[in-house]
């Protein structure tokens, strides 16, 4: 594990982030597995993220490590053979785990810009 990912700094991060809005990133994880699978949905969901972070600098880290904690609860709802809520989870996962990858592709490239 890198030193810029490893667990106790993830957590000292999550516990100075404000607390409103790791409750959004709950509810709308929250939202996505409640509501019909519809894909087009779920990415308006998830896209409403990524201006949270880029326009308010949030860590990027903190959906990282969201969403190990989520891939960790499909693998156990899979192993109990809870299939319908193994699949929502991973397709929540998939789209969270997007987020975070386009987040962080976003910060890398306004940090060159401001070079």
């Amino acid at each position: 594990m890198s030193a810029g990912l490893s667990l106790p700094r993830i957590i000292h991060k999550l516990s100075k982030i404000n607390k409103v809005f790791l409750i959004l990133i709950t509810v709308i994880s929250l939202i996505s597995v409640i509501l019909p699978r519809d894909d087009y949905k779920t990415l308006m969901l998830f896209l409403m993220l990524i201006p949270l972070f880029i326009v308010y600098k949030f860590d990027t880290g903190i959906l990282i490590a969201y969403v190990i904690v989520l891939f960790a609860i499909a693998g156990l709802a899979a192993l109990l053979n809870e299939r319908d809520i193994s699949g929502r989870l991973s397709m929540t996962t998939f789209w969270l785990l997007s987020v975070g990858v386009i987040c962080i592709l976003i910060q890398l490239w306004t940090n060159k810009l401001n070079k």
